[in-house]
């Protein structure tokens, strides 16, 4: 994601949201998020902005998916809708998206979605402009 972010810059925002873990003890406040976040950041060539999730029900991880994951995405169009999720991220689905969605002037159009393939174990809505109920 990282040669996508250099790709794009300028023309799309990355963001790494930190969220659930998905290995080692669970974390319980935003100090203890923060810490391992920064810990992360400091041991991987992350160089996206970092924004810590929220708790419980009201944060973006629940929001988009249903059942923990240790690698999701979410892609916004221009205009803050939903134009893609996926429950597992595949870097070379979403730089054929990413490239359709600028060539559309970045705003979500259902026909982009005609030529994507489903998950990469055949989920329905892995590429979905719809999936997460936002308008």
């Amino acid at each position: 994601m990282e040669q996508l972010a250099r790709k794009y810059e300028g023309r799309v925002e990355f963001l790494f949201i930190y969220s659930q873990e998905a290995h080692g003890p669970r974390i319980t406040n935003k100090a203890q998020r923060r810490r391992v976040a920064q810990e992360m950041r400091d041991s991987t060539s992350l160089q996206r902005r970092t924004l810590l999730d929220g708790f419980g029900a009201d944060n973006v991880f629940s929001r988009f998916f249903f059942f923990q994951q240790n690698n999701p995405l979410v892609v916004l169009d221009i205009d803050g809708r939903t134009a893609c999720t996926m429950v597992w991220t595949d870097p070379p689905a979403v730089d054929r998206l990413l490239s359709k969605l600028l060539a559309n002037g970045g705003k979500w159009d259902p026909a982009l979605q005609a030529t994507e393939p489903q998950g990469p174990r055949g989920e329905a809505g892995a590429v979905d402009g719809s999936s997460s109920g936002n308008p």
